[in-house]
């Protein structure tokens, strides 16, 4: 049974509560119950999962997912509910020791609900919608070599993943993501450096016309580019005052210079990180220009704590724009360094 508190500069202070049991009922298998609440996002999830479905090592996983977004606590974010019921059965597949292969299918009931500040671009789409429902899959590929669970210094991480509508679904819809990080030491120095893009691309075929807009993209804050608020960068609405839409594509870029880990004695549990973070969201229809890309680059202390992962990081927005809404001291508390 666990207890955390959390923090992020999307979706403020994060509390979870749950449950795993490894060996249910002496037979091997797992079962896991999560809740997770903030001002922002509600997500109670449970899981049963058979670690050895097969001798191989096929793990299989049957969920149940809730989610409930209530973006008016949301600083950047265009107003809007939404409420979500996922099943689904997932398999993961090893094909080496540091490469596997993961296939989910899920079924999906989407609400959506508007208020009187919910902008026109978001209205037209929640009154042709406001129940969908359809089957969906993801799959995806991934690799990691990190030497580290905390605080890599070297290896690398990949993935690509593709998230998906089943053909006949109310909504059709995919979206494309490709991740990879690649960490190097630097042996006289003790220093290490980081390189990581993210590259995301969404869309519709069938009778779907854009990506459903909850399915956005987002981009802006500690865990993309840091100097700017939480998912703020990028397509705005037209009200009287604009927040963020997200949109279809996104591009990702960062830069960091890591110290040695250093601490007590007896336990290295911080180190010191200078980074230079670029990015930016697209709306559908639009050209990925770069020369739209906000920059940022700053210095962060990466500690891992009693209540866990704790980054403090203070950035300089480097070409910042009227309009853009800045944060520049910025705290996420239980995000893994990687």
């Amino acid at each position: 049974i666990n207890f955390s508190i959390g923090y992020g500069d999307a979706d403020g202070v994060i509390f979870s509560v749950g449950y795993d049991q490894r060996n249910f009922l002496g037979t091997g298998k797992e079962v896991t119950i999560k809740v997770d609440n903030s001002s922002v996002v509600d997500v109670v999830d449970l899981r049963y999962t058979n670690p050895y479905y097969t001798v191989d090592g096929v793990s299989r996983s049957f969920y149940v997912n809730s989610t409930q977004v209530d973006s008016a606590e949301s600083t950047s974010v265009v107003e809007y509910f939404s409420d979500t019921i996922e099943l689904g059965v997932a398999y993961k597949i090893p094909i080496s020791e540091d490469n596997s292969v993961g296939f989910t299918l899920f079924g999906e009931q989407v609400k959506l609900e508007s208020s009187s500040e919910t902008p026109p671009e978001l209205i037209d789409f929640i009154e042709a919608y406001p129940k969908n429902e359809g089957l969906g899959f993801r799959t995806s590929l991934a690799k990691n070599t990190l030497n580290d669970f905390i605080f890599p210094s070297s290896g690398a991480r990949a993935s690509i993943s593709l998230d998906a509508a089943v053909p006949g679904s109310d909504l059709e819809y995919y979206k494309i993501n490709l991740v990879g990080t690649q960490y190097l030491q630097l042996a006289r120095s003790g220093l290490a450096v980081k390189g990581q893009f993210k590259l995301g691309y969404g869309g519709s075929f069938g009778n779907g016309e854009v990506l459903p807009f909850y399915k956005n993209y987002y981009a802006g804050g500690s865990s993309s580019v840091r100097g700017y608020e939480a998912r703020s960068l990028g397509p705005q609405d037209t009200g009287d005052t604009p927040e963020a839409l997200g949109g279809d594509r996104r591009v990702l870029l960062n830069f960091e210079v890591l110290s040695p880990k250093f601490g007590g004695t007896n336990k290295k549990d911080k180190r010191l990180v200078g980074f230079f973070d670029s990015g930016m969201v697209y709306a559908a229809g639009s050209d990925i220009d770069f020369g739209e890309m906000r920059y940022s680059a700053g210095i962060a202390l990466q500690w891992y704590s009693i209540l866990g992962p704790l980054s403090l990081s203070y950035a300089y927005p480097i070409n910042d724009e009227e309009g853009d809404k800045l944060q520049q001291f910025q705290i996420a508390l239980g995000t893994l360094f990687r």
